[in-house]
């Protein structure tokens, strides 16, 4: 988790008027990144499993439409390596990257890519190989 400049201010502010100790929040930090480690081992998926979609996602130009190009593969059953694992509003949520990521132009050619990219789904839509 980064801080942005604004969170930095808005955090020494509060230290400043509470109660609290800087150790009494560093232990609190602390506390709180061990508890994310080891709700993080709990994760179904971990970095370099190897997983596929179980469902199709709906990719359409009004809600997605930054995955269109990407639409052809992005289907049940295609293939992909975790890469991040992460826990998100109460649930898992997985940065992949897919063995056939490539991207399809306007005229329906598709093109293969040099640097594959990451695909961020949440654990509803993967499966471990």
């Amino acid at each position: 988790m980064s801080l942005t400049d604004k969170t930095m201010r808005e955090l020494a502010e509060n230290i400043a008027s509470s109660k609290y100790t800087l150790k009494d929040i560093h232990d609190a930090l602390v506390q709180a990144d061990e508890y994310r480690e080891a709700l993080l081992k709990l994760s179904p998926l971990q970095v370099g499993d190897v997983a596929v979609l179980c469902e199709t996602p709906n990719i359409n130009e009004r809600d997605s439409w930054g995955w269109m190009p990407y639409k052809h593969f992005l289907v049940k059953g295609e293939k992909c390596t975790v890469n991040k694992v992460e826990f998100y509003k109460g649930s898992f949520r997985y940065s992949v990257v897919f063995d056939n990521h490539s991207w399809m132009d306007s005229k329906g050619n598709i093109n293969l890519v040099d640097k594959k990219g990451l695909f961020t789904f949440s654990e509803k839509f993967l499966v471990k190989v």
